[in-house]
């Protein structure tokens, strides 16, 4: 995975909001993803 950029896009991500299944994952996912090499980004919309 080196080399890789990528833009993760999620609604929720721990510790933004509270922390359920999808926040959780949102910020596990890149996390592993950083470990194996991979430049990561996280985005997350502002609502209101």
């Amino acid at each position: 995975m080196e080399d890789k950029r990528i833009l993760y896009v999620s609604s929720e991500v721990v510790p933004y909001l509270a922390e359920n299944e999808v926040s959780s994952m949102s910020y596990e996912v890149p996390k592993m993803i950083n470990n194996q090499g991979g430049q990561i980004r996280i985005f997350m919309p502002r609502y209101g």
